[in-house]
């Protein structure tokens, strides 16, 4: 074995226990098929540099507390460490049910330390994992403890909770750093630790974070973010095109999105989530520090501490840089209270905005605070809804608020643009804002007729939606379109029969903001047979030859529909099709006369008998 440090050389997997198909290459990957084999990787260390990938989603349920071999280990020192340094395809597979309980360990995750810039973990979602690590454990993450370096793209966790004892905690990856990158990746689970602790990563210093979310709630005691705990950590790190919608509770250090953004930059993101912190408490950021930039970003989340430094946006501005963002959420704070920022010592507020109720103590105001030594330009605050006016900003009507001029008379830009306006209805909204996307519901497999409706559930702050039918999955050949309707649903009529519909619906607030495309979801316009022999499967029949008869049968009624013999082809349907499909319906249970004999099969075909049925009474009128 490898750790013996004995001469020779470490045997490939497949020749030491022949677990894995391939041979660990780019071009023939390691093919990891079952549970067994992805807890086996852990054990040869030997193999971490090689290329592996998933074939199907994969369940851990089956190992607990520390049985399953973490992938990458640090111990003491680099040259007594062992970091993976290969490829990991999930291929848009999942992991579920991943649990780790220790106490006092470091690097932990379902990768504990992946290392260098050929390293990669992508498209692989975790499903309800939960991972303690109690005590003084350090750089702990659901899917990577630490990444130094290396690239997590297009990866997610879903659910479940990670709890960190000592730093560096986060839903996703506990740290990022020395050149990590981490794109286009989420994470929904609930997060708990203590110092630098965050939704998504606990630290990300001299690291890249963009196009990716956390939604989970977040509790920490030192630097907490809804996103991140820290980022920059007096290095460069960059937060892009990110967002935190949960709700965040710390001690000192807290932010909707991150807790300290120490020399680093974040742009284009928001928070929503609401803030609980005691002192240094923003909306989006706790302590914006010694050169931290925030630029293009909005919180909208309450924001309530029990000590000083309180901000809608920031809580302490500390000889940092804030330009073209905006905050909204109510603010309650003690000392330097402000609806955008608590405290602006030696730091530069340009182009900005706050518009939510403040209460303080002392040093309260419905922009800022308290400035001290600092330069604030063209920025106002909404003087019927915020704090006391204590001459910093221009406090100003919610009309005036409302209308572009104000602020294009102070230089901000509407033209290039970084801001838009709905006069009269909204306060200026960054140009690359969109509301949620909403949710369509699922399709089924097969629907009826030459019509169809779908529904999608309603969006916070969207009076209007556009729905639309195409006859391909990238939506390129619309079929037909609703136009912007007020309605959670929409009913396309004149479809063909036989052929796939693909939908989606997108929603828009005001005359400003307008989300992207929901996921997309198919259904295919055709009969009743079509639906018995896309739905029904063979094994829920008494035999297997019965699905074939049955289709016979459905054709019969067809060509008796073409024929015009609607009476004949009611009774074929009513006292032959239906009677073999409707006893879950009529007793709850399959009776003799059931072709199909389970009831959850029964209700999948049952709907489209009845729907064959009153279509024929409809011809025969």
């Amino acid at each position: 074995l490898s750790w013996q440090n004995l001469p020779g050389q470490p045997l490939p997997v497949q020749q030491l226990c022949g677990f894995l198909t391939g041979s660990g290459t780019e071009a023939d990957p390691y093919l990891i098929y079952t549970a067994e084999q992805l807890n086996l990787i852990g054990l040869f260390s030997c193999e971490w540099d090689k290329h592996f990938i998933l074939t199907g989603d994969i369940d851990l349920s089956a190992y607990t507390g520390t049985q399953f071999n973490i992938i990458g280990y640090y111990i003491t020192s680099y040259s007594d460490s062992k970091p993976f340094t290969g490829v990991f395809d999930g291929n848009d597979h999942t992991i579920s049910a991943f649990t780790y309980t220790t106490i006092g360990s470091d690097y932990i995750g379902l990768f504990g330390y992946v290392v260098g810039p050929n390293s990669l973990i992508k498209d692989l979602t975790l499903i309800n994992p939960d991972v303690d690590a109690a005590g003084y454990s350090d750089n702990v993450g659901c899917l990577v403890g630490r990444l130094e370096s290396g690239t997590v793209s297009g990866c997610g966790v879903e659910g479940g909770r990670v709890s960190g004892g000592y730093r560096n905690t986060g839903g996703l990856v506990g740290n990022n750093c020395e050149g990590g990158t981490i794109s286009n990746c989420y994470a929904t689970c609930n997060v708990s630790g203590a110092d630098f602790t965050g939704g998504l990563v606990g630290e990300n210093y001299d690291g890249t974070i963009s196009n990716c979310y956390a939604t989970g709630s977040v509790t920490g005691d030192r630097v907490t973010g809804g996103l991140v705990g820290d980022n920059g950590d007096y290095y460069d790190g960059t937060i892009s095109n990110c967002y935190a919608t949960g709700s965040v509770t710390g001690n000192m250090w807290t932010g909707g999105l991150v807790g300290i953004n120490s020399s680093g930059t974040i742009e284009n993101c928001y928070a929503r989530g609401s803030v609980t912190g005691d002192q240094t408490t923003g909306g989006l950021v706790g302590n914006n520090y010694l050169g931290g930039t925030i630029e293009n970003c909005y919180a909208i989340g309450s924001v309530m501490a029990e000590d000083k430094y309180t901000g809608g946006l920031v809580g302490d501005n500390y000889e940092s840089v804030i330009s073209n963002c905006y905050a909204t959420g109510s603010v309650t704070g003690a000392d330097y209270t402000g609806g955008l920022v608590g405290y602006n010592y030696k730091g530069m507020v340009s182009n900005c905005y706050a518009a939510g109720s403040v209460i303080g103590d002392r040093y309260t105001g419905g922009l800022v605070g308290r400035n001290r030594y600092g330069w604030i330009s063209g920025c106002f605050w909404d003087i019927e809804i915020g704090g006391p006016d204590n001459g910093i900003g221009m406090g100003l009507p919610t009309s005036q608020m409302q209308t572009q001029s104000t602020f294009t008379d102070a230089g901000w830009d509407f033209h290039t643009p970084v801001w838009k306006i709905c006069e009269g209805m909204d306060y200026p909204r960054l140009e690359w804002e969109m509301i949620d996307w909403p949710v369509i519901d699922e399709e089924p497999e097969v629907t009826t007729g030459t019509s169809n409706t779908i529904s999608w559930q309603q969006v916070n702050e969207a009076i209007e939606y556009y729905a639309i039918c195409c006859s391909d999955d990238n939506l390129e050949n619309v079929a037909a379109e609703s136009g912007w309707v007020d309605v959670n649903e929409w009913t396309f009529d004149g479809l063909e029969t036989g052929q796939t519909y693909w939908y989606a619906v997108k929603a828009r607030q005001n005359c400003v903001l307008e989300s992207e495309w929901s996921d997309v979801v198919s259904s295919l316009q055709g009969t009743l047979g079509d639906a018995v022999d896309v739905m029904l499967d063979a094994d829920s029949l008494k035999n297997s030859n019965m699905k074939n008869a049955l289709l016979n049968k459905i054709e019969d009624v067809l060509e008796m529909i073409d024929a015009g013999m609607y009476e004949d082809a009611l009774k074929k349907l009513e006292n032959d099709i239906l009677k073999k499909t409707d006893g879950c319906f009529k007793t709850g249970r399959a009776d003799k006369n059931d072709w199909i004999t389970t009831c959850e099969a029964q209700q999948q075909i049952y709907p489209f008998v009845m729907d064959t049925i009153d279509y024929v009474n409809s011809l025969s009128q």
